[in-house]
């Protein structure tokens, strides 16, 4: 039966190579570009479906499944609609990024983007996350340790948790550390300071993931779970970041349905309304953010930036009703990454990397070294600033922005397919890891939701998400720890 299902894997994969091959031969320009498209979203499909079959109850939990959904489908395969619209802001902006013939490059790039979900799905398949799984828990000291733990809660210490977790925001906010509102040169002047205090103000969603469970399941600690949410969602709008605002529904739309093993259709409901409130706000309040010379990190003033950005949009009517589809064109624009990896492509291709371009392959080579040298020994780590670079000498904006290049750009400027192949394959690995905790019940599901967001939402900057795995990995361990009664 196990070898059936593995030769009609294998038939479905040669079928899908022989379509790509023959299409290339057959079609070209934007024909072809949609036929590449329709072949990613049918193999997304297919691997997610016979995943189903397999997992039945929890596949919808699965990174792998997510990182399908909302990196390689959402990005990559179902936002490119916007390029098919004729006369549109969107088709014309390919011709401005890429020139006269945009499409070889689109093309090429969703040829990388095919061979990353490919080799994704096949990290996932390959027995190396269960051993890395293994490797983490079956030692007996850790397992007793850290996952010999009830479902009671250590009601002080979360609450503990809760303030210091408040406290180390608004410090954040106060050294211009916080979210949109902070500044490159503050981050470089307190560098060790500001990963300490990040990690603590991360335990308000590790808070918000433990009452929200507790809430679902038990029914009791209503406050302490509005308290979490409250916190979460207005810490999530002083930071200006689309993810943060979005986080907490995320949070509690999975809690739910870890609960309930179904979804609740009022936070389904709640979730694209903060997508919808976060574009409206977030994109002007950037732009505000960096044009005011005045602008200081305090709650203050960032609260009334917000009130401004709102401000800007209903006067431009964004946020009228006639102007949904509007919004609606721009949201999906903004979620489309296939331009971006190609115009890095186009980039590297015709212009190369220079000087003032970061080492990429040196940036894969050192993630041991950036999870654990503080910049106060190594005077030359590297600044997270890749998105500026790219932003002003390949996109052609401004320093002001920060444009996301892709994972797929990363693997480019690394060096192509191989960096490729090997990224996608270890982030298949670490999904597989993960998806593994969910096993540990309660604190592995800390663990769970803490490394989650790093291989769903796969960041152009690859490095960080192997960073905050080396470096958040021990610190999710002590958590869960005391968030829970031995």
């Amino acid at each position: 039966m196990l070898d059936n299902k593995r030769n009609l894997r294998i038939l479905v994969y040669l079928i899908l190579l022989f379509l790509n091959v023959l299409s290339a031969f057959l079609l070209q320009g934007a024909l072809l570009y949609l036929v590449k498209i329709i072949l990613l979203n049918g193999y997304l499909f297919y691997e997610i479906k016979e995943f189903r079959k397999i997992n039945p109850t929890n596949w919808f939990l699965s990174p792998v499944v997510l990182a399908s959904l909302f990196t390689f489908a959402l990005s990559f395969g179902v936002t490119n609609i916007v390029y098919f619209i004729p006369n549109s802001i969107s088709h014309k902006y390919i011709y401005n990024i890429l020139g006269p013939e945009p499409f070889p490059y689109l093309n090429k790039a969703m040829d990388y983007i095919f061979v990353a979900a490919f080799f994704m799905w096949f990290g996932y398949m390959m027995k190396l996350g269960d051993k890395l799984f293994n490797l983490l828990t079956h030692n007996s000291f850790i397992r007793k340790s850290f996952f010999t733990r009830t479902d009671k809660l250590n009601i002080n210490i979360v609450w503990f948790l809760l303030i210091i977790s408040i406290a180390s925001r608004i410090v954040q906010i106060q050294l211009g550390l916080y979210g949109y509102a902070g500044d490159p040169e503050s981050r470089e002047q307190y560098g060790a300071v500001w990963n300490i205090l990040y990690l603590i103000g991360v335990l308000g969603n590790l808070i918000l993931i433990v009452s929200s469970t507790n809430f679902f399941i038990k029914g009791n600690r209503r406050f302490l779970f509005l308290v979490s949410f409250v916190t979460e969602l207005g810490f999530g709008l002083l930071s200006g970041m689309k993810s943060e605002i979005m986080l907490p529904f995320f949070i509690i739309g999975f809690t739910y349905y870890i609960a309930k093993k179904r979804f609740n259709k009022i936070i389904i409901t709640f979730a694209f309304v903060s997508i919808l409130i976060a574009y409206i706000i977030v994109e002007p309040f950037r732009i505000l953010r960096m044009s005011d010379k005045r602008f200081s990190s305090d709650p203050i003033t960032i609260v009334n930036t917000i009130v401004d950005s709102y401000e800007i949009n209903k006067r431009a009517k964004l946020v009228d009703e006639q102007s949904f589809d509007v919004i609606l064109l721009q949201f999906l624009s903004r979620l489309e990454y296939t331009l971006t990896a190609a115009r890095a492509i186009q980039y590297k291709d015709q212009v190369g990397l220079d000087t003032r371009a970061q080492d990429f392959r040196e940036r894969l080579l050192t993630i041991p070294l950036q999870a654990y040298i503080p910049r106060a020994i190594w005077n030359d780590k590297p600044l997270e600033d890749s998105g500026r670079w790219y932003s002003v000498y390949v996109w052609g904006s401004t320093e002001t922005s920060s444009v996301a290049y892709s994972p797929i750009g990363f693997a480019y400027f690394a060096g192509g397919i191989i960096p490729l192949i090997i990224i996608f394959t270890l982030i298949g690995m670490l999904q597989k890891t993960l998806f593994n905790f969910l096993k540990l019940g309660n604190g592995g599901m800390i663990i769970y939701f803490g490394l989650l967001l790093s291989v769903v939402l796969i960041d152009s900057k690859v490095n960080t998400i192997f960073v905050a795995w080396l470096r958040n990995l021990p610190f999710l361990y002590i958590i869960q720890s005391l968030l829970y009664k031995k």
